[in-house]
Parts: C-alpha cells; sequence; structure tokens
C-alpha cells in the first residue's frame, strides 16, 4: 500500500510540474531599435517638455513616405514640414506601428506608420515661440518624430510608456543595421501555495538578438475550458506593457523594459544564422524554483540525518557489549 501511495505521489508531482502553465515575461535591454504596434488597451498619455516632428504636407498625402530610409533625419524634402512644439501632449491609438531609433546621443527617432483604419491621432501643444498660439497636429502615415532626451529646462531624462505587440531588436543585415547591445530576460510562474508568481528561468542576450512574445497553446483541459466559455485565443502576439529611456549618455542606444501579463506564452529569440526559437521551461527549473518541494526534501534530508546519527548512537553501545568476554 506504501508503496503505491508514494508511485502516486510520484506521478502527481511529475503531472504538476511538466504541464504547460500560464507564465509572464520581462525583459530589460539595451537597444538601437524597437518596434512597437500600438493598441487602445491601458494605453498611456505622452507629456514631454518638448517634441520635434517632420510632417507630411497635407497636400502630398499620398505621396510615398521616408520611413524606410534610417539616414532620413531632418525635414528637407518637399513632402515635410519641421515643427517644434512645447509641452505636446498626445496618446496613440490601434493601428499605428511605430519604430523607435537610436540614430544620436540626444535623441530618440520614431518612425510612424499608419493603417488606413487607424483613429486620427494629434498632437496637442503650443507653438515653440508663441506660447498663446496652440496647435494641434495630426499625426498621419509617414510623420517622424524626435524626442530630446535631455531637456534644459527641466533637466531630467523622459521616460515613454507604451501598451503594444513589440518586437526589441534587430537581426543584423547590413554593415549600418541598427540591434539589440545586451539585455536580460526573466520567466515568471506561479507555482505550489505561493500567491506571487516567482522566477522560475532567467537569461541574458547577446548582441544582434531579437525578441518578441508569441501565444503558446494551452493545455487540453485549458481548450476545453474555452470551448465550453466560447472563448477564442488570439493567434497574434501578446500584448507588452513596456518604457523606455536612455540612462546613458555615451552611446545612442536607448534602455527599454518590457513585461507581458501570465497567459499561455512564449518568448520568442531569434538569433543571427539560427532559426527563430521559443524559449522553454522545464520542469526541473519549476521545481528548484518551488520553495515547498525544496523545503520538503530539505526537511526528508535532516530527518534522515538525525535518524541515521540515533541509530549509530544507539547500536554502538550494544555491539560493545555483545563483544565483552
Amino acid at each position: 500500500m506504501l508503496r503505491w501511495l508514494i508511485t502516486a505521489g510520484f506521478v502527481a508531482v511529475l503531472v504538476y510540474y511538466t504541464a504547460p502553465r500560464p507564465k509572464s515575461f520581462t525583459v530589460s535591454a539595451s537597444v538601437e531599435t524597437l518596434r512597437v504596434e500600438t493598441v487602445n488597451e491601458g494605453s498611456p498619455d505622452w507629456e514631454l517638455p518638448v517634441i520635434e516632428a517632420c510632417l507630411r504636407v497635407p497636400g502630398n498625402a499620398n505621396a510615398p513616405a521616408a520611413v524606410g530610409d534610417p539616414i532620413y533625419t531632418d525635414c528637407q524634402s518637399s513632402r515635410y514640414v519641421r515643427a517644434r512644439i512645447v509641452e505636446p501632449a498626445l496618446r496613440w491609438s490601434e493601428g499605428y506601428t511605430l519604430s523607435f531609433q537610436g540614430m544620436a546621443l540626444d535623441h530618440v527617432r520614431i518612425l510612424v506608420r499608419k493603417a488606413e483604419s487607424a483613429a486620427p491621432v494629434n498632437i496637442d501643444g503650443f507653438e515653440e515661440f508663441d506660447r498663446d498660439w496652440a496647435v494641434d497636429r495630426e499625426i498621419t502615415d509617414g510623420t517622424i518624430l524626435f524626442i530630446p532626451w535631455l531637456d534644459t529646462r527641466l533637466q531630467e531624462r523622459p521616460v515613454l510608456r507604451l501598451t503594444g505587440r513589440v518586437r526589441i531588436g534587430e537581426v543584423p543585415a547590413g554593415s549600418d543595421a541598427l540591434i539589440l547591445r545586451e539585455g536580460r530576460y526573466e520567466i515568471r510562474q506561479n507555482l505550489g501555495l505561493n500567491p506571487r508568481p516567482v522566477v522560475v528561468s532567467e537569461g541574458t542576450l547577446v548582441p544582434g538578438d531579437r525578441v518578441g512574445f508569441a501565444p503558446s497553446r494551452p493545455p487540453v483541459w485549458q481548450r476545453w475550458v474555452d470551448w465550453v466559455r466560447q472563448r477564442r485565443r488570439s493567434e497574434e502576439d501578446l500584448i507588452a506593457t513596456l518604457f523606455l529611456t536612455d540612462l546613458s549618455r555615451f552611446t545612442p542606444a536607448f534602455d527599454v523594459v518590457a513585461t507581458t501579463r501570465a497567459e499561455y506564452s512564449a518568448l520568442r529569440l531569434t538569433r543571427i544564422g539560427v532559426e527563430p526559437t521559443l524559449i522553454p521551461v522545464t520542469w526541473t527549473e519549476r521545481l528548484r524554483a518551488d520553495a515547498i518541494p525544496v523545503g520538503i526534501s530539505t526537511l526528508i534530508g535532516l530527518l534522515a540525518g538525525m535518524l541515521a546519527l540515533a541509530n549509530t548512537y544507539f547500536k554502538a553501545p550494544s555491539e560493545d557489549r555483545k563483544t565483552k568476554p
């Protein structure tokens, strides 16, 4: 009977730690490029001291955008007009793709693509030399934004918060590629009786990596629950909450921290010369991170050691008595 109980307990523990479960990710990295597809959910307001923009000329709204040219850093083209807006405020809505580029020490450059179905997003603020003249500029497809990292009036670097589907870094494709420089990731899950997610796996990123968050296939029982509740899981990349800022004054790269909610998901890592890989979490990593089985095994080890010492202590005198003439 005891043998069956031990076997059943071992199988239960094995199933518990090997079954797929929701997990969340945190990635912190120093990058030269970042792409975000915006969503309406949890989109925060941007309130900055100043922003510079290359805005599309209204008469040339259908002209090809210059967002594909990584060297295009000014507004000299006849398709653009330059604006410097003080105390700007804006909120992104769904349907915009923002490509952040760290190409200079003093600012980050954002190339904006807008889907035809996206709701308008306007920059509200004041003209730089006339605070009484309020402006309301629409961000159209092909707009280029420049966010200064250090404003002389506030002496602090802004923090840009966003919610959307992200791609951190880029695999090098040429001599002028913008890449991820360094970073690390953490994977968290709920284990045992711990009410808070714990870190079950972590690792480092190397220069040239590209990271994203992808959905993964839930277990059979969860698919049955989804079918009963008529819930359809999205096949798109996961939505992440992130912020970016510049912590270094010596490199053109900027810093980004992205976090996802606990879902059936995977960390998608693309490295040069290697096919995209979904970073797994093994059952041994879960077991090692869970404090309960670690504590139980430690307690069992202590009890076994105490029993061995007691057995040795009580056995030695009896053997001595047996050997006396």
